[in-house]
Order: C-alpha cells, then sequence, then structure tokens
C-alpha cells in the first residue's frame, strides 16, 4: 500500500479514493526540494516510492485536455503539468513539530 506524504493526509492506494497518487519529480532536484517542503516532512523518505495525491494538486496545475472542453469523455487520467507543485489542503506552517 502507497500512501500520500503530505503530513496529516491519509489517502492511499488501498482504499477506494477518487484521488491519484503522483510520483515526486525526483530528475528535478529543486522541484523535488519544493515538493518535500510543501508536504511538510522533515524525516527522511525514499522518494522513489514517494507519492502526492491529487488532492494537493489545484486544476491549474494539470494539463488541459480539449475533451474536457467540449465535455467529451476520453481525456485518461489527469497528468501534472512539468513544474506543478502541490498548493492545496497542505498542512500549516504552525502544526508542523520536528519531524
Amino acid at each position: 500500500m502507497v500512501q500520500c506524504c503530505v503530513y496529516s493526509c491519509f489517502e492511499n492506494s488501498s482504499n477506494k479514493s477518487q484521488y491519484i497518487l503522483h510520483k515526486f519529480p525526483i530528475n528535478n532536484q529543486k522541484l523535488c526540494q519544493l515538493w518535500l517542503k510543501k508536504c511538510g516532512r522533515h524525516n527522511t523518505f525514499n522518494l522513489k516510492n514517494a507519492k502526492v495525491c491529487s488532492k494537493h494538486f489545484s486544476d491549474e496545475q494539470y494539463q488541459k485536455c480539449i475533451y474536457l472542453e467540449f465535455e467529451l469523455n476520453g481525456c485518461g487520467p489527469r497528468k501534472l503539468l512539468e513544474n506543478a507543485i502541490p498548493d492545496m489542503n497542505l498542512p500549516l506552517e504552525e502544526m508542523k513539530p520536528g519531524r
């Protein structure tokens, strides 16, 4: 079972969730560090297996799908923009104890 690594998020791959789990951008060190900061995690974990669920990304962080504009099916799973950063439902800075 894979769980979203955002602090206090309990979405995972085993529940019947509407959320997609996105891999960390490990090929982009700067972007990867931004994701880590947004996740509110200070402990270390394996970034190759780490995921962030889609409830932490606004619609603006996703590639546009022409089918959606015409209300047609066929887009498949939503894809993040190359420079997407988690920007929703994130832990508050005051609530993050040293982890």
